[in-house]
């Protein structure tokens, strides 16, 4: 009787045991049941909020592109208008250069050789030839060619060392073409010799080294002659003399 006693009693205590195993793991698996929940509703949360922060800053990167392109479309337009301002005043510029060219050569008769080109207007003389070189220290010849005829009155001097004659201009210099370096007086030598000297001879003129010649006289075919450092002068040719008047020195 005792021994079914303590059988019964082992057997209760066993149950018990085994009844409390199976609360605890119930309770434990409850409980990393409810854990897991809790983590996977915070993993489910913070996934959102990513979520919804990603989608954030995509409209915001948006928004900075949209603004980003807004602004360099304002600066292209900007920068067009500016362009087109620049050719508008260049080429008011230009026009203002040809103008004032133009306004030069007719009522003055003054060039610049830098600009100078076939077919342009000075003083009723037509460019017809254009020539340029650069020095190797940069300064430049020019050589220009002009048709059409002008009277000019000046004096006239025979050169004594290589012959031929040189002819100064001292007023009505605007029949002439010239630069504004010769605004005070135009130096040029004669291309036909030959028929100046006639024209002398026959109306009894000789020069003397106490007279100078004054002449009204008809040239044509001017030509503008610019070498730095050197004697080279301007040239015309004789058609026919005017007048002509020996006066003291």
């Amino acid at each position: 009787m005792e021994r079914n006693f303590f059988q019964k009693n082992v057997y209760t205590l066993v149950g018990c045991i085994v009844f409390a195993l199976i609360v605890t793991v119930v309770f434990t698996l409850f409980y990393k049941q409810n854990q897991t929940k809790e983590s996977l509703n915070k993993i489910t949360k913070e996934n959102s909020q990513l979520k919804q922060e990603n989608e954030e800053l995509k409209n915001e990167q948006s928004l900075n592109k949209d603004k980003f392109t807004s602004e360099i479309n304002t600066l292209k337009f900007q920068n067009n208008g500016i362009s087109k301002e620049n050719q508008n005043y260049k080429k008011m510029f230009e026009q203002l250069q040809v103008d004032l060219k133009n306004e030069l050569g007719n009522s003055f008769g003054v060039f610049s050789p830098e600009y100078s080109k076939k077919g342009d207007k000075v003083a009723g003389h037509t460019v017809t030839d254009v020539y340029s070189k650069e020095n190797s220290n940069g300064s430049k010849n020019y050589k220009i060619d002009f048709s059409g005829e002008f009277v000019a009155k000046g004096t006239i001097i025979a050169n004594l060392i290589g012959g031929g004659f040189t002819v100064t201009i001292e007023n009505n210099l605007e029949k002439l073409p010239h630069t504004l370096q010769e605004f005070e007086r135009v130096n040029f030598t004669i291309k036909n010799d030959d028929d100046l000297r006639k024209a002398l001879a026959e109306n009894n003129i000789s020069f003397t080294s106490f007279y100078n010649l004054e002449i009204e006289a008809v040239f044509k075919n001017y030509t503008y002659n610019y070498v730095p450092e050197t004697n080279v002068q301007n040239a015309a040719e004789f058609v026919r003399l005017n007048s002509q008047k020996l006066v003291p020195m």
